[in-house]
């Protein structure tokens, strides 16, 4: 699991792990301002459009884990 994992981009993991440490504690409204913020940030990243172009040529993509 952890390698099907780590195939992902680095920045959607980070987001994941930090929307689950945090959203586990928050109330359902303040969870679901931190997942719609965290997925913002990620939509403005380089990853997420390499994602979209490797899918659109399929071939794997080549993340760089840096945001924008």
């Amino acid at each position: 699991m952890a390698q099907r994992i780590a195939e992902n981009g680095p920045l959607a993991v980070q987001a994941a792990k930090k929307a689950v440490q945090q959203g586990l504690s928050a109330a359902l409204q303040d969870g679901l301002t931190l997942e719609a913020a965290l997925q913002r940030q990620l939509l403005q990243s380089e990853d997420a459009q390499e994602g979209l172009k490797a899918f659109a040529e399929r071939r794997s993509p080549v993340f760089k884990g840096v945001a924008s």
